[in-house]
């Protein structure tokens, strides 16, 4: 029996040896690391999103960070950290810890407006009564375009705002523009040096969304990517300065797939709770947020539903480029699979990847060369957050609101490009 043991054990042990690095090198929202990425950010009328991050180390940190919303309008900022410190950010005016720029939302195009000279007051000529009253004079108003947003992207995929930030496809593209793109999306936060990204996993965060109608708050952790090369503190670069390679290697890879689980909407799950909506945001482990030079990728999520009878669901699908927030019964084709009436269970899960198809792909347009409007996909690995509404009672208006992180699945390559150029500065805490 010993030997028997003793030949067990080490046959375990060369297995644990033989298997690769890679499966362990995966992101997750458990562990500390040296780049955090928050999926879900959300200033959307009375919402908003308190980002927490923390240095667990016994020496100051600078970070580099970015918003980006749904439109792929990027606005980057800087952060230091000191030894062990804590600090909270509020994504809908930049307050906290530190100031900060807030999370970019759309701003209305502005028309312009010439000067107005002084006026001075007219009066009656024989009683001296005030006609008009004299009128200070008025600065010209310059014409301003619209804000926030990024017109190149939307031109791509062939969808317009108007002055209220309502959206609307004006196009072909199969690429859908989530209603809140104006005024949510995501935010990466790294660790840098002088000469540009650097080890330091000592890096974890959490996000709150808030939402002040409904009076509601959940909560989900950031993804956690640890660097792989180097010392702490040094750079964290195997091939190019400028570029987060998410590969198991520089940094974490990205998970192949999500997996959640949820109950459907419209179901009532215990006496007088309700499940209202389950809200799905994905964000592309495949992220360019070089502003000068940005790149648009695109690819399409493919899911698998299985109901609590194992029964299994194909087909639902989602096209879309590295960010995508939507009700999971209001997927693109067969989003009917998430509903009660479908899945015909209080519980199902699901699991998604990110894959090329041509389904969501077009040719440019030769008629309008001013605008590209050629969309390529591609296999991408995702991050992922689920937020669920209850309701208790029918029509009570009492609400309730949980959040989650989505499981990884298996391993898969991608990249942060970004602008490296830009020189790190400190910021002293408010």
């Amino acid at each position: 029996m010993k030997r028997y043991t003793l030949i067990l054990g080490t046959a375990v042990a060369a297995s644990l040896l033989s298997t690769p690095l890679l499966a362990l090198d995966r992101a997750n929202t458990s562990q500390k690391g040296s780049l955090l990425v928050f999926p879900k950010v959300d200033v959307s009328g009375n919402h908003n999103t308190l980002i927490r991050i923390q240095n667990d180390y016994s020496d100051s940190v600078s970070l580099k960070c970015y918003w980006k919303n749904g439109t792929k309008f990027l606005r980057d900022f800087q952060l230091e950290l000191t030894k062990f410190q804590p600090i909270w950010i509020s994504a809908k005016d930049g307050g906290g810890t530190y100031a900060v720029p807030p999370f970019p939302v759309y701003q209305p195009a502005v028309e312009g407006q010439d000067a107005v000279p002084y006026q001075p007051e007219e009066t009656d000529p024989d009683t001296g009564a005030v006609i008009t009253p004299s009128q200070p004079a008025q600065p010209a108003i310059p014409a301003q375009p619209a804000q926030n947003i990024n017109q190149d992207y939307l031109d791509k995929i062939g969808y317009t705002i108007d002055e209220n930030g309502d959206i609307s496809p004006s196009g072909s593209s199969e690429v859908g523009l989530p209603a809140n793109a104006t005024t949510a999306g995501e935010l990466q936060c790294w660790a840098v040096g002088a000469g540009g990204e650097i080890r330091w996993n000592h890096l974890a965060g959490s996000a709150t969304v808030v939402d002040a109608t409904k009076g509601t708050a959940y909560d989900y952790n950031a993804w956690g990517f640890r660097c792989l090369v180097g010392g702490n503190g040094e750079e964290c670069v195997v091939a190019d300065a400028g570029r987060l390679d998410l590969d198991g290697a520089e940094y974490e890879a990205c998970p192949k797939k999500l997996m959640g689980h949820f109950s459907p909407a419209d179901e009532e799950i215990v006496d007088g709770v309700f499940v209202t909506q389950n809200e799905l945001t994905i964000a592309s482990c495949n992220q360019d947020l070089d502003v000068a030079n940005q790149q648009f990728h695109f690819t399409m999520l493919s899911f698998n539903v299985w109901n609590e009878q194992e029964v299994k669901y194909t087909g639902a699908s989602q096209c879309m480029d590295s960010w995508h927030s939507g009700l999971l019964g209001e997927m693109q084709n067969n989003g009917e699979h998430f509903t009660a009436e479908s899945l015909m269970s209080k519980v199902a899960r699901f699991k998604v990847k990110g894959f090329k198809s041509t389904t969501c792909e077009q040719a440019d347009d030769e008629d309008t060369y001013e605008v590209d409007e050629s969309i390529v996909t591609e296999d991408a690995g995702l991050l992922g957050v689920m937020a669920t509404t209850y309701e208790f009672g029918t029509g009570t208006g009492f609400y309730d609101e949980t959040g989650t992180s989505l499981r990884g699945v298996g391993n898969m390559n991608g990249f942060i490009a970004y602008d490296s150029d830009g020189e790190i500065e400190e910021r002293s805490a408010r």
